[in-house]
């Protein structure tokens, strides 16, 4: 399949999307996600994480986002680490969500590095570090999104 294949599978699943049709927008993306497309996988994770025209689920939310940031996209790595810090898609995990946080502040993800910032300065789920969190600081500053 072609990745214009899967970008218009994307397309028709965004346009249900905005159409409020759950059951075809959700048949759609995940027609594009398990056909690689990273943005579809990424979408899939917003809208069983917001529960948009679909059931709320945090186990799937994780598991699109986690497929998206094996794929290499920060954006998910980034909203993994968010999932697992806030406990939003399951039982809370610092620790998990500082690794995810660190993966997408190494790929350039502006966010996550700012995130970095308060965990190394009180020392949360790392070794308390002024010069790890200016390090991460003055990476967020030069990073864009």
């Amino acid at each position: 399949m072609s990745m214009g294949d899967t970008d218009a599978m994307l397309n028709l699943g965004l346009f249900y999307y905005d159409e409020e049709d759950g059951r075809v927008m959700e048949e759609w993306l995940l027609q594009s996600a398990n056909s690689g497309n990273v943005t579809a996988m990424n979408q899939l994770g917003f809208t069983y994480l917001y529960g948009t025209g679909v059931e709320r689920d945090g186990k799937k939310t994780l598991e699109w986002f986690r497929k998206a940031a094996e794929a290499g996209d920060r954006d998910a790595m980034y909203r993994l680490g968010e999932c697992y810090v806030g406990g939003n898609c399951g039982p809370a995990n610092q620790s998990e969500g500082v690794t995810w946080y660190l993966k997408a502040a190494e790929a350039g993800h502006k966010g996550a590095a700012g995130s970095l910032v308060w965990f190394y300065e009180n020392g949360r789920s790392v070794p308390k570090s002024l010069e790890e969190a200016k390090k991460w600081r003055e990476r967020a500053r030069r990073e864009s999104n």
